[in-house]
């Protein structure tokens, strides 16, 4: 039986949860490299110190909640379930991670070479305009429009 039939309960908010194996796939996967770049950091000459991680903790266990949790089984569900989803994986995730400063830490984990490569990257006109703040606005702003209307 599908969880999301049964009506919603505090009982069943609490022990509804579904996996969501491509969910999961990016967040193990993320964290394996977020953890594997921060212990090598550490070891290099460019320490990181805890708070970002605990930022990228915080940002997968939020993912893990809206992914798998209550709020994924009832997202197709419930509207309110959905757009918390929404806030959630657009809004609320992605700050903590930008917190983890996850550029920073893999800048860290690389050699010379590794960083003069990852600058270079940073600097193509193709991130930059990922990374512009008109561009990144249009995003956040057009995808609950594209999701809703």
């Amino acid at each position: 039986m599908d969880p999301a039939s049964v009506p919603l309960t505090w009982a069943t908010a609490l022990t509804s949860w579904r996996w969501d194996s491509v969910a999961a796939l990016l967040i193990v996967g993320g964290s394996i490299g977020y953890g594997w770049a921060w212990r090598r950091a550490r070891r290099c000459s460019e320490p990181v110190t805890r708070g970002p991680v605990w930022c990228f903790a915080i940002a997968a266990a939020l993912s893990i909640a809206a992914t798998m949790s209550m709020i994924g089984v009832y997202d197709r569900v419930l509207f309110w379930a959905r757009a918390l989803q929404v806030l959630l994986l657009l809004l609320v995730v992605p700050f903590f991670l930008a917190m983890s400063r996850p550029v920073t830490v893999l800048r860290g984990a690389l050699g010379s070479a590794g960083r003069r490569r990852l600058d270079w990257l940073l600097a193509t006109p193709a991130a930059r305009f990922a990374a512009h703040p008109a561009t990144t606005s249009l995003a956040m702003l057009g995808t609950p429009w594209l999701l809703y209307l």
